[in-house]
């Protein structure tokens, strides 16, 4: 098997609120503050600071709905890679 291209880095949630939906997370999980500004913060496992979730301030976001489904789930993965233009490549061959 090939190498990996890249290692996952945090799971993504774009949100209307970083700081409160960290918030939310952090009590529902345990975890603890890793990073936070206005537009992102990042929370992880206090066991395993490498297991985290980020949120992402969008201006415009539409929160999903659940159960239904009549707005789309909206996450996203981070990929941390030593170099950038040799993924890019390798993951185009991939189909992205």
């Amino acid at each position: 098997m090939d190498e990996p291209i890249g290692r996952l880095l945090s799971v993504v949630f774009e949100c209307a609120d970083p700081d409160g939906t960290a918030r939310f997370w952090e009590a529902v999980l345990g975890f603890e503050r890793h990073h936070g500004d206005p537009d992102w913060v990042t929370v992880a496992d206090p066991a395993d600071r490498a297991r985290r979730l980020s949120f992402q301030g969008v201006p415009d976001h539409v929160a999903p709905t659940w159960p239904e489904r009549d707005r789309p789930q909206q996450a996203h993965v981070d990929v941390l890679v030593a170099d950038l233009d040799e993924a890019d490549a390798r993951v185009r061959d991939l189909g992205a």
